[in-house]
């Protein structure tokens, strides 16, 4: 009886010690989450007021430029170098396809859009935002969005391994109206498939890959959480699929993820310190 009893206390010490281990988890996800969001607050205040002083001073230019255009009774571009007015209107082939995308997504959502398209929309006007990696949208769930989704949190992996972490996002008016159309076709979608958190999710019912002895296998329904694979098959077959996208869209969404983050790359170095 002693044995038993002393067995069962250690049971209970166990069980007590790995809920207290879950609790204490799920605080330190719960804080670390917060710790973004306010960091995510704190650099968009700063980049609002940096936005603010980078108009007022270009208003001041402009004025400058226009006095002193009237002033020598020519146009103002006569008064810039000729490597100025050249790089005024050079546009990188990068920024411009991908602006043309943008473009070509906001032209869809003006319009009527079958389940994928409106996935494939969605998705893409996320990664114009986050060039997320492909893994990294698969993982993506509802609870990942801000209020009204206007900012995402995306747990970044990186591509050699090691520990990832998470950032907030904000997110574009395209990105927000995407996700409210695609938000309400997944909802019908979950709701048969008795829910999941996932952001994406299947649109029609497939089997799980695995044979068991009989040579059968598991069928899934529409709704389920969405692989990585079906994502970017999704992208592959998209592209050639709706019009307008074969000329915007490279062959693989992993060349899409490095053309945005180049992109941004590039705006960041050409933003001057506050």
């Amino acid at each position: 009886m002693e044995a038993n009893r002393q067995k069962e206390a250690r049971e209970r010490e166990q069980k007590t010690a790995a809920r207290r281990l879950r609790v204490q988890r799920d605080e330190d996800q719960a804080r670390h989450r917060t710790e973004a969001m306010e960091k995510f607050r704190e650099r968009r205040a700063r980049e609002f007021a940096l936005a603010q002083e980078r108009e007022a001073q270009r208003q001041a230019a402009l004025q400058e430029l226009e006095l002193r255009a009237h002033a020598t009774a020519e146009a103002w571009w006569t008064l810039l170098s000729r490597a100025q007015v050249e790089e005024l209107f050079r546009t990188a082939p990068e920024a411009a396809t991908l602006s043309a995308l943008a473009r070509q997504l906001d032209q869809y959502l003006a319009g009527p859009m079958s389940p994928a398209q409106t996935r494939l929309t969605a998705v893409l006007a996320l990664e114009l935002d986050t060039a997320a990696r492909s893994g990294e949208l698969v993982e993506l769930r509802t609870t990942d969005l801000g209020e009204d989704n206007a900012a995402v949190y995306v747990e970044r992996r990186p591509q050699g391994g090691g520990t990832g972490q998470g950032q907030w996002v904000e997110t574009s008016a395209l990105t927000r109206a995407a996700l409210e159309r695609w938000l309400d076709v997944r909802k019908d979608l979950v709701q048969r498939a008795h829910g999941t958190s996932k952001l994406w999710v299947s649109l029609w019912m497939n089997h799980d890959g695995v044979l068991d002895d009989d040579g059968h296998t598991t069928i899934r329904p529409p709704g389920m959480p969405l692989e990585e694979n079906g994502l970017v098959t999704s992208y592959r077959v998209g592209r050639l699929r709706y019009d307008g996208l074969p000329q915007l869209l490279p062959l693989k969404l992993e060349a899409l993820r490095r053309a945005v983050e180049t992109e941004r790359r590039r705006a960041t170095a050409a933003t001057p310190s506050p």
